[in-house]
This record gives C-alpha cells, structure tokens and sequence, in this order.
C-alpha cells in the first residue's frame, strides 16, 4: 500500500507543480457543423475535442468556438442524435483562431477514431493494424451477455464459452493470457486469465465504448499480449464535462431464450468545476434454450442422418433393434443447458475535478455475480463418454511429453486418490461461482502545452476480488469449495511528447502487484493452484511519424515478471519486446500497412503451478515450473479501401513462435478426468481476415448496404507436424441493411465450416449457418432520443457447438432467441 501511497501523491505533486496556464501557449478552434448538402445547418449536434475535457454543443446556428486551447494537433469529433457522426483533425496554433467546419451525413461510413492506441487519437486507417471499435447500439444489441460472446462474431474473434456469464474473448486464434482485458487501460482484476470457466470482470453493458487493439500498439499494456487488447471504456471516472447541467441515458432488454430482463443506466452532471458520474446495471437470465441436444454428448440428430445409408442395409430385426435404442436416445434429449443461469448486478460512482488543462478524479465500483458452469452432469459420471470428450477438448499431444511425467506419476496418483472428502466415488454434479468484487480507481491528466513535453496520463486501481466455487454434489448436497481471493494494484503513468512537429510518442511505466490467495472454505476438492504474489514491471515507448502520405509506428516494452508461490519455486522473468510498422495512404481512398513485432510472454501462474483436480473444466492441470518466456515473431500485411460506395479492410498475419506453451494430454486418467501437462514447443498460427461495407443504394434519407466479412486461422505445431487445439474454424457473414431515416432493418447469415484440421486426439466439429435479424427505430423529442429495437437470433434454431469451447460436446451454442432492448438518452 506505500508504493501506492508514493504513486497517488507523486502524481498529484507534479500536476499541482506543473507550469501555469500561459495565453501564448493557447489557441482558439471555431467552427460550424453542416449536413452533407453542405448548406443545411447542424444544430444538434456536441463537439468534443477527443482525449480531453472539452465538450460543447453547437448553438442555434450550428457554430461552436473552443477558447484557450493547448496548442498542437487535436482530433474533432461531432456526433449529432440525427444527422450522423464525423472527426477531423485540425492544429492549434499559439495565439491564433483555427476555422473547422465540419461536414457530417446521416449514412456516413464512418472511419472510427482509436483513443487508446497511442499518444493521440487517430483514425482507424492511419493505424498500422486493423483496430474493432464498438460503441453505442453495437454494444446494447450485442449477442451474449458477456464480453467473449458479445466479440465473438467479429472478424478475428472468438470465445470460450463457458456458458453464458464465462466466455473470454480469442483473437487471432489464441486467448488466455495472450489476450488481456483492460478498462480504460488497467487490468480487472478479476481471475479470468487463470482459467476459462471464470468469468471477465468488465461487463460489455456497461461500457461506453470498447476498443479491440492489435500489433507494436499492444506494447503500451503488456509484452504477453500476442493476440489483442479489449479495452472497456465505461467512464466510471469522469474525463469530460457534459454539455448540459445533467445528461444521462436509461435501457431495459428481454429476451426469450434464457428468460433474460435487466436494465441499467448512467448519470453526468456538474456543479462547477466538479463532474461526477454514477453508473448501474442489473439482469439476471435462466437456463439457455437450445435445440433438442444429448447432454451426454452422444449423437445429434445430423449424426443420425449421415448413416441413413448404413441403416437401409440393415434387416427388419436390426431396424427394430435400432429403433427401440432411437427412442431411448430421444427420451434422453433436452432443449436447454442446465445450470446456465446467471445473476448480476453492477454500480459505480465517480467524481472528477475539471480544470482549463487536465483533470483529477476517482471512482469506486462494485461487481456481484452469481453464475453457473455448465456441462457438469455428464462429467459427474466418469463413463467413456465424460472421458472422451476430455480427450477430445484437451487434446494435446502427451507422446511428446511423457517423459516429462514420470515423475508425477507416483505422487499424483496418491494425492488425487486419496481425496479425503470421498469425491471419487460421489462425484460432482454441476459447479456454481458466487463473485463480489470492489474496485477503487484514479486518474487524471494534464496538457502542458506546445513543447517536448506536451502531456502527462496516470491511473492507479487497485481490486479486491473474491468468488467461491460451489460445487453441487450428485446427493442434492451443495459445499462451498475453493475460494479466490485476488487483492490487486497497478498503476501506470505517461508521458506525451512532440521530439519533432512530425514525430509524437508517448513513454511510461506500468507497475502490477496480485496477490492470489487460495483457500479452502468447507468440502470439496482442493486447489489446482497455490496462493501466489506476482509483480510486474514494465517500461513501454511508442513512437509515431507522420511524413505525409507515410506514418511509421515503432514501439517496444522491457519488461519483469515475478511469482512467488506458497507452495513452490519462485520464477522471475526479464524480456525485451519490440514492434514496428508502416501505413502508406496511396490517396485519401486507398492505403497499406506493414507491421513486424516481437512480444516475449512470460509463463502465467497457472501454467507454471497448476496441480490437482481443475473442476471447473474437469481436468486433471499439472504445471511445469521449468517454462521458458514465450517469444512469439508476428508479420501482418493490411489494406484499406475506403471510397464512397465500397469500404474494405484486408488483413493477413504470421505468428512464429519455438517456445509456444500449451497443455499436453500424458494419457493418464485421474477420478474420471484426464491428466494435462503444460509444455513447449514450436507453433506457426497464420490468419486472413475480411471486413467490408458496400453502399448498394443511397441518398439523402435512406440507404441499403451489404456487409461481408470473413476470417480463417491455421495453427500447427511445427515439430510434431500436427494442428494446434481449439482453432477457429472458417468463417463467412453476410448482412443486408435497409436503413430510412430513423429505422433500421438488418438481416444476417452466417456460416460457420466444419473443423476438420484438428489434433490427432481431437475430434471435428461440425459445421453450421445461423441467421439473425433486426428492426431499429429511433424517436426524437428536443434533447432526448429514444431507441427500440427487435432481434431475432438463430431463427433457425440450429443446433450449433463452439470449437473453440472446452465443453463442447455437453454445451452447445444458444438456440432461437427474440429479444427486445429499449434505451433513452437525455
């Protein structure tokens, strides 16, 4: 608590010692807004100058004027309730009124501006990896409940799916601890990245804005980060003034298939200087509706189909037979998954003081959560199928590794068979996680004007989290099993600066202390990790150089890494990251970009300590404190196309690593579930991507448009001539969208191939095509706009399963859902 103690007030000192307002190092932004016709005047619309407090709606005459405004290149974002959205960047000159006006069109395909990728806000493509940016009804009308499932079906993404409320985010092929969840760029602090069946502690309705971060840019937050940064922005620390005394917005959504309802809303308002905000969110859903599936993970339905040839050869007897054993598989089939409920509710209040060159504020939050993991019953019962399908879902290559297990052969089998508390032979029937965490956050920053030194950016948080597992035994007893207790702190200062009027950067530092505490809070099987403190340490740079037509981008991060285990080997680690590239814009319509990276990933807790009875997934984990730092090459190759009819991004990467870390599967069984071993070894992951919008037909107040996208990833383990596990499988969309004046219709179909290229333990999945819609209208009355909107998803009612999912064969994807979300902002 001292560091942090130091870190609060050295902060502030520096904010309060830094160098006066002075009128020669300010200037001035005026401006009027207009549609597209270029005559007709916006009056609704609210300029803000991005990354800092400055905010305000234009007047009567759609004009707006910014005084004493730090000099240097600012980025102009207006967003109108009617008209539409649109930024430009314009330059503050020392003592002189800068003119913007801007131009914005209802139907604009707007290239969205990254706030979090840098030291200022750009543009998507003047970036040198392709950025996701979701915001508004993108994030109301999200898929899932959680964050993985709300991401899942962008170009690049996937999740885990742990059922609804547990299901992280995959990018690129890969997750874990390779893809770190942030708000407003510090960790949860929550559990997530040591084990699937835990859910994020960001929640997607919660947010503002979530911003999808890939290539050198990523170095910023982390050198583990080979696949992506999600960073939640839900501005539970107010950073901007609200244009009116108090605004705010207010929705409620109810969906069918789970028996979903929950509402939530967030407040802004100002007394003087002084800005506070409160947020809330609560919702609670039953178990998921599906089609008709075996929830032992047999056979579906298509199964039964592709041997209708095999059964036509069959005699009368052989047909009797199999159809009496027909009827006792559909006697087994269920139309929903159990234990998939889930109950949350969510709050915040913060408070900021707001001043002419920066600000300072805190917030504290509160998270509590009541979910369940599904699949547990079938795995209860240790028969072929449980096993199986671990073999399937773990698949791993354990001839590469056997040698390594030996050792552990004795002392596990006696550890695990030995279980005090008799699980062996009762067996757990379903896994519940009951979660209550509060966080405590500041930060602030100050402009300090038109020199080397142009900005300083700090935040601290600190997280104490705690969620105990639940296990629900097959008696009908419940015993509260093993408790996690993570009291955690990061702070991360930075500083913005200009070496040169082409040449902007930003450095800092970013410092991490957990302290995972692991007990045992009744019966019930012990931990499969021991209590544990890690730090972390790194120093980040990032440098950006504009030269026309030219951008280059360079970064890098040293970084430390430390755990101390109760029971273990302390490992410390030390690694140099580095990343860099190029955009080149042929002309304003047209542009390409080149990133090369190295990011150097130290082992996490539970890759290293892991040993025991992993319930939650129903494996057997057994870590190797022998790990090396991962380090991972990356080369991505991008194009953007962006005229007025056709929008397209085109993406390529290469992932090479020697020192890949993955679970192998030994080939032993303990207590019905399969024993892995965490090992390393040469892994190649390639990938393309897609993502266009097509302005089919458009004018002035309607517009139809066609939307692609597609993605594909190959991983393989290099030296074993084998698939990696739980690889996404290929992936096209299609959508088509109507749009007059203020409604919306969308209609979507997705296809999703069968995954054939797995391991060599790991069986296919089959594929599937899901079709959604929606219908969007949008009501305005003076200040207050209001939004309804209908979807549909999978109106097939198709039965679906996740390849990426560890429980796959037990829980498929949500079947035919119709959900109604209401929402108003004032």
């Amino acid at each position: 608590m001292k560091k942090m103690y130091y870190f609060a007030v050295g902060v502030v000192a520096v904010m309060l010692g830094a160098q006066p307002v002075n009128a020669q190092d300010l200037g001035e932004i005026q401006g009027t807004v207009y549609a597209a016709d270029g005559t007709t005047i916006v009056t609704d619309a609210v300029v803000t100058i991005v990354n800092s407090n400055y905010s305000q709606q234009v007047d009567g005459s759609g004009q707006f004027i910014f005084e004493e405004v730090p000099v240097g290149s600012v980025l102009l974002h207006v967003d109108s309730p009617v008209w539409g959205e649109n930024s430009e960047t314009v330059t503050v000159v020392a003592g002189e009124t800068v003119t913007a006006d801007i131009e914005i069109l209802r139907h604009k395909f707007l290239d969205e501006m990254v706030i979090t990728a840098g030291a200022i806000a750009l543009r998507k493509s003047e970036l040198v990896n392709p950025i996701e940016v979701l915001e508004g009804n993108d994030l109301l009308e999200s898929e899932g409940v959680s964050l993985g499932e709300a991401l899942k079906n962008y170009p690049g993404m996937a999740a885990t799916y742990f059922g609804p409320a547990a299901s992280r985010p995959i990018i690129g092929g890969v997750g874990g601890s390779r893809v770190k969840v942030l708000q407003h760029g510090l960790a949860v602090g929550d559990v997530s990245e040591q084990s699937e069946d835990h859910a994020v502690g960001a929640d997607i309705f919660d947010a503002r804005r979530v911003e999808i971060i890939r290539g050198p840019a990523t170095l910023l937050y982390g050198s583990d980060i080979t696949g992506g940064v999600v960073n939640v922005i839900d501005g539970r620390v107010p950073n901007e003034r609200p244009v009116r005394g108090v605004e705010g917005m207010a929705y409620g959504r109810g969906g069918l298939g789970s028996d979903e309802r929950g509402g939530g809303g967030r407040l802004t308002g100002a007394f003087g200087n002084v800005v506070w905000r409160a947020h809330g969110l609560l919702r609670e859903t039953g178990d998921i509706s599906t089609p008709s599936f075996n929830p032992e993970g047999e056979h579906d339905e298509h199964d039964e189909h592709d041997e209708h040839d095999e059964h036509d050869e069959h005699d009368e007897h052989d047909e009797h037979d199999e159809h009496d054993e027909h009827e006792d598989e559909m006697s087994a089939l269920v139309d929903h998954i159990e234990n998939s409920r889930t109950s949350l509710g969510r709050g915040s209040v913060g408070m900021s003081w707001m001043g002419k060159r920066g600000y300072i504020g805190a917030s504290i939050s509160v998270h509590n959560s009541d979910y369940g993991i599904p699949g547990g019953h079938a795995h209860a019962h240790g028969d072929e199928h449980g096993e199986d399908e671990h073999e399937d879902e773990h698949e791993e290559d354990h001839h590469d590794d056997e040698h390594e297990e030996d050792h552990h052969d004795d002392e596990h089998e006696e550890d695990h068979h030995d279980d005090e508390h008799g699980h062996d032979e009762e067996g757990i029937g379903e896994v519940s996680i009951d979660l209550a965490s509060v966080n405590y956050d500041i930060e602030g920053a100050y402009r300090f004007g038109d020199g080397v030194i142009e900005g300083l950016r700090f935040r601290l948080g600190v997280s104490d989290y705690e969620h105990t597992e639940i296990e629900h035994l097959e008696s009908g007893e419940r015993e509260n099993g093993i408790v996690y207790e993570n009291n955690q702190w990061e702070g991360r200062m930075e500083l913005d600066h200009a070496l040169h009027r082409s040449t902007k950067g930003v450095v800092g530092i970013q410092i991490q202390r957990r302290d995972l505490e692991i007990s045992q809070a009744g019966g019930g099987h012990a931990s499969f990790l021991p209590s544990t403190v890690s730090t972390q340490v790194g120093i980040f740079a990032m440098e950006r150089i504009n030269l026309g037509q030219l951008r280059l981008e360079f970064s890098g991060r040293m970084h430390w890494h430390s755990h101390d285990p109760e029971d273990g080997n302390s490992r410390s680690f030390s690694s140099l990251s580095l990343g860099g590239g190029a955009n080149y814009e042929v002309s304003d319509q047209l542009a390409f970009s080149l990133s090369l990276a190295r990011a150097a990933k130290a082992p996490s807790t539970t890759e290293l300590y892991a040993d025991g009875l992993h319930t939650g997934i129903r494996s057997v984990d057994i870590g190797n404190e022998n790990l090396d730092v991962e380090v991972t090459n990356n080369a991505t190759v991008s194009g953007f196309l962006n005229t007025d009819p056709v929008n397209v991004t085109l993406t390529g990467y290469l992932n090479q690593s020697d020192s890949f870390i993955y679970y192998a599967l030994t080939g032993r069984m303990e207590e019905g579930s399969p024993v892995l071993q965490t090992t390393q070894a040469e892994a190649t992951i390639t990938g393309l991507e897609m993502d266009a919008d097509i302005a089919v037909f458009r004018n002035e107040s309607s517009r139809v448009s066609l939307g692609l996208t597609a993605d594909y990833v190959n991983g393989r383990l290099t030296a074993e001539d084998a698939n990696l596990p739980r690889i996404p499988p290929f992936r096209l969309g299609a959508s088509l969208q109507y749009s007059l004046n203020n409604f919306v219709a969308d209609l979507s179909v997705r296809r999703v191939s069968t995954q054939d290229q797995v391991f060599s333990t790991e069986e296919k999945t089959d594929g599937y095509t899901m079709v959604d819609a929606k219908v969007r209208y949008r009501l305005f009355a003076g200040s207050t706009a209001q939004t309804i909107s209908l979807q549909g998803l999978n109106l097939g009612n198709t039965l679906a399963r996740s390849h990426t999912s560890f429980l796959k064969e037990t829980v498929p994807l949500p079947g035919r859902d119709i959900r109604l979300t209401y929402a108003i902002h004032f």
